[in-house]
């Protein structure tokens, strides 16, 4: 019976010491995500850029289809972002490749 008593509390202290190590790790990853969304935000093109940025920010506006293949997962997410309180609507289509930048 010790045998399993101990050998139960060498894994309960294994297993929090993995769980504090992979807390850490995610504190960290936070933070830098935080740090680079930051960067990106900080750098953010405010209005519309040149190259398929406009077709792609009307799309997500209008809920239309850019050029093939289309985008559509941009395409909604984008019309979700163009609700949000800030900036014209090309410089919240632009915070989401900023996010999508970060996420990546």
């Amino acid at each position: 019976v010790e045998d399993t008593a101990a050998g139960t509390f060498a894994e309960n202290a294994d297993a929090e010491a993995l769980a504090a190590e992979w807390k850490e790790g995610h504190i960290v990853g936070l933070i830098l995500a935080a740090v680079v969304f930051g960067l990106y935000y900080r750098t953010l093109y405010p209005s519309i850029p040149g190259g398929d940025s406009p077709e792609l920010i009307v799309a997500a506006c209008e809920l239309g289809v850019a050029h093939p293949p289309g985008y559509p997962t941009f395409t909604m997410l984008g019309w979700l972002f163009t609700f949000l309180p800030l900036g014209t609507i090309a410089h919240r289509v632009n915070l989401l490749s900023a996010c999508c930048g970060v996420g990546a």
